[in-house]
């Protein structure tokens, strides 16, 4: 911390000498608050690996994901895209995004389709209440499917993807930038940041 100050000498005419008359208000600078958004994705990524590498030695990372996708799709608002273990998934546009959610189930997923912009992402709307590796593995192979079915400039690999959730979710349960981290961006310009070797060697998990 620094203190700055500045001090008024000014010659008085009583006597001639000289004296200081005021002191200018404190200014104080103190730079533990001035952290930047880089500042915190370092450490997001800190705590993201700590998270996977409990997660990791925590048990076995063989799961059946229990995924289908419904054949009856059309990309209208009100027919789910697919089905997980505990309910469906929606994907829906940001324009259909009020529409969508007064009629999701309490298990239901709704993710917002922003492959179109000139970032393009794919967004799970409140993904911190999905802390379970097996549904997030679940609702990442139906995103996968739904790029294959509507393709786009949309390229995240499945690791990636994995990883900037668990590092959401982390960061979500310490109340940091909880407004951003409570629902997943999962857009073009974070695959380099959350595919990085060492989270590659650390997440294996099988995908049957």
């Amino acid at each position: 911390m620094k203190i700055k100050c500045k001090n008024e000498v000014k010659t008085l005419p009583s006597d001639g000498k000289q004296r200081i008359v005021s002191i200018e208000s404190y200014e104080v600078c103190n730079k533990r608050f001035n952290i930047k958004f880089s500042r915190i994705k370092k450490w997001l990524c800190v705590l993201g690996l700590s998270f996977i590498l409990f997660d990791f030695f925590k048990g076995e990372k063989t799961y059946t994901p229990k995924i289908s996708i419904n054949e009856e799709y059309e990309g209208r608002f009100r027919t789910y895209f697919a089905e997980y273990s505990l309910g469906k998934i929606y994907i829906c546009k940001e324009e259909e995004f009020d529409k969508v959610q007064r009629f999701l189930g309490n298990n239901d997923i709704l993710v917002i389709d922003k492959r179109l912009e000139d970032n393009p992402d794919m967004c799970v709307y409140n993904s911190f209440q999905i802390d379970s590796p097996q549904i997030i593995i679940e609702v990442l192979l139906a995103l996968e499917a739904y790029e294959k079915e509507n393709p786009t400039e949309w390229n995240r690999s499945f690791e990636s993807m994995y990883n900037e959730w668990i590092v959401h979710n982390v960061f979500y349960s310490f109340h940091i930038r909880t407004d951003s981290t409570a629902h997943v961006d999962l857009d073009n310009e974070d695959e380099v940041i959350f595919n990085l070797p060492v989270f590659s060697k650390i997440l294996k998990i099988k995908k049957n």
